[in-house]
């Protein structure tokens, strides 16, 4: 049996779905309408929204099956937010005074100390529009998740004394490179311990410091900047850090505007981190699309009053160093730097089980391993990655990079299903990094690039490559890779050789072919000189599909200054069908067919939004959230005058609400 839903108008633009309203109602939002229409399921729940708390959703790794992360079922204290933040995110106007940089850390570090393991520590907003924590460095208690509720945010002080850690130096770039600030957030010898919620945890690496040397004359980031400006080692905070531990999880939370390293784990068996944000700078150090004023950057100022991701030296995203075991799912990272960057440093046996999985980078150096590899990394994946650049000059893809002095043997490193767009740098793959000399020699074998597709630039073409083994002496180390259906658009070339490479940027490598295709395989010529070798014969095959790729960074993080979507529902004519009920799954689900009633094609990555969605009702097929609403990424990236896109909806509605909410769909263009 199933019940009938229909639909009815309950003012301009808002639709209601109830159990049996007439079916006479179903014109009312939109009726009819013809035209080409394309039906497509949305995504199954493996790639549902993080956000929505619908079906969860499970991954494949070289470990076993890792199943996404779950909320906390049992809290131990709820904070009230007290802060009420600017509408750029600022909360600078509260703590120009120094004696008032963490109002917030005695209270949420006691809630931490006497949580119950198993328990959560939960940051929540207040009535009036308090949605701000203010604090210094805080510890996770081993068992002892922090939550950090929607609409929340967990801002650093900006105060250097808070987080030196004896040295004195915090806040300073000097000379010397030894560590003097302890992290914002430090799990240390924990099991078990998480950071979960679709809160933020905000670094605010571009406000001003209010103490030392350095009060009233530069932010965390200008100090950043003296390190590519004066050759000076920085001395800014990571954000959240995690020491030898196990069990680790990061669930949905977003890491914003980090003066160093976003998230730093070392030495953890067992890490996940799903459905994660990481995102510097944001609207609240910069402008849409990154356009600073002349004159207010870093580069040609101090203090800097607007940063771009080229100037905000050394914010990698995700740095893990000596995990095993580790999942990074459904995440989105858009940094100054490495997007992700794989250590592997003095550990007493290689690194193993990486998983990178269905995952999304913008601005950064890459998808990276290295420079540090000495210990060794195996067993490696880097599956279903988009990755746009937005043609920086420092750009890059899949990276991998060390040299004689930190090199390591790295082996069966498999890169698969990635597509790539405006990137300077798509293929790097360096044994030449840096000029310093040893005896700990970078070896490469066992790498492999399955359906990897870069459409290319208007500003790089085809990019450039590097594909370099090591070989100086006796010391003959050659990279081994395998190049299958690997597709660059546009002309790429080879980048210059240094730091003693070959010149140009390939040698030492030995390549084998197919079955698929190789775009640049014509490049590649064998050379005993610089042994190059090549085994097997490119074929023919159809290039990945990046089509549909790329997601708007702006449609999961409101604050992020790119992908910010436009709405263009007064474009469209929206009609909902009715619902039915299944009663095997709970689920009442029916199906939206959204036509474009204007004389231009819309086109991009097309979102429909379900605004204002009934409390306790929840999309349970949603693929994204934007301003804290669930969306729906449409199975086209273009509509013509008058074609239609039909796409399902699922609601989960335990309590058999009236299913209410205001349509939009909104051009996510990039």
């Amino acid at each position: 049996m199933t019940a009938a839903d229909s639909s009815k108008i309950d003012s301009p633009g808002r639709c209601l779905t109830a159990i049996a309203l007439a079916s006479t109602l179903l014109a009312a939002c939109g009726g009819g309408q013809d035209g080409s229409v394309r039906t497509a399921a949305v995504k199954t729940a493996a790639v549902r929204a993080e956000a929505t708390g619908g079906t969860s959703a499970s991954v494949q790794t070289q470990w076993g099956t890792v199943n996404e992360p779950t909320l906390p079922n049992t809290v131990c204290a709820t904070l009230s937010a007290t802060i009420t933040p600017a509408a750029n995110g600022s909360i600078d106007a509260v703590d120009a005074n120094p004696a008032q940089s963490k109002p917030d850390m005695q209270r949420i570090q006691a809630a931490i100390d006497a949580c119950p393991a198993g328990q959560a520590v939960k940051l929540v907003t207040a009535a009036g529009g308090a949605s701000g924590f203010l604090s210094g460095p805080l510890k996770i208690k081993s068992g002892v998740t922090l939550w950090i509720d929607a609409g929340a945010t967990l801002y650093a002080s900006r105060n250097p004394a808070d987080f030196d850690n004896g040295v004195g130096t915090c806040g300073t770039a000097t000379s010397s490179s030894t560590v003097s600030c302890n992290p914002f957030i430090l799990a240390s010898a924990s099991v078990g311990s998480g950071i979960v919620g679709d809160g933020t945890i905000d670094g605010r690496a571009g406000s001003v410091l209010t103490s030392g040397p350095n009060a009233g004359l530069r932010s965390w980031w200008d100090v950043a900047w003296q390190n590519k400006s004066q050759g000076l080692s920085q001395h800014n905070f990571t954000l959240v850090s995690a020491q030898k531990g196990s069990n680790l999880t990061l669930y949905r939370v977003s890491l914003v505007n980090s003066p160093n390293v976003h998230l730093a784990p070392s030495d953890i068996a067992g890490l996940t981190l799903w459905g994660v944000k990481i995102l510097s700078p944001t609207l609240e150090y910069s402008v849409p699309n990154y356009a600073c004023p002349a004159g207010t950057t870093p580069d040609k100022i101090t203090p800097a009053t607007c940063f771009t991701p080229d100037l905000v030296k050394n914010t990698d995203g995700f740095d893990p160093n000596r995990v095993s075991n580790m999942l990074l799912a459904y995440s989105y990272i858009s940094t100054g730097d490495d997007n992700v960057a794989v250590g592997a440093h003095s550990a007493k046996q290689p690194l193993t089980n990486l998983s990178f999985q269905h995952n999304h980078f913008y601005y950064g150096h890459g998808m990276s391993i290295g420079s540090i590899t000495d210990a060794g990394i195996s067993n490696m994946v880097v599956d279903d990655l988009s990755m746009d650049g937005y043609d920086s000059s420092v750009g890059t893809g899949l990276h991998i990079k060390s040299d004689a002095s930190r090199g390591g043997h790295l082996d069966n490193i498999t890169y698969s299903n990635v597509c790539m767009r405006n990137v300077r740098y798509p293929l790097s793959f360096d044994s030449y990094y840096g000029t310093s000399v040893g005896t700990s020699y970078p070896w490469y074998t066992n790498i492999t690039l399955r359906n990897v597709h870069s459409v290319g630039s208007a500003k790089y073409s085809g990019g450039q490559l590097a594909f370099t083994g090591y070989e100086s002496g006796a010391a003959i180390y050659p990279m081994t890779v395998t190049l299958d259906n690997v597709v660059l658009d546009g002309t790429p070339s080879w980048t210059a050789g240094r730091n003693g490479s070959p010149n140009p940027q390939v040698g030492f490598v030995h390549f084998t072919f197919g079955p698929g295709a190789v775009s640049f395989a014509s490049m590649i010529v064998p050379s005993t000189a610089s042994d190059i070798t090549v085994t097997g014969t490119p074929g023919t095959s159809v290039p990945l599909d990046c089509s549909n790729a790329f997601v708007p960074l702006g449609s999961v993080m409101p604050n992020s200054p790119i992908g910010i979507p436009t709405d263009v529902t007064t474009s469209m004519k929206i009609v909902q069908s009715g619902l039915t009920l299944n009663r095997t799954t709970g689920l009442m689900s029916g199906t939206v067919t959204l036509t474009n009633t204007s004389n231009a094609s819309i086109s991009g990555t097309l979102l429909f939004r379900l605004d204002s969605l009934t409390t306790g009702v929840t999309l349970a097929n949603a693929t994204g959230t934007q301003n804290g609403a669930p969306t729906i990424t449409l199975p086209t990236s273009s509509l013509a005058p008058g074609e239609s896109v039909t796409v399902t909806t699922s609601f989960q509605n335990p309590n058999r609400l009236l299913i209410s909410y205001t349509p939009k769909l909104l051009d996510g263009k990039l």
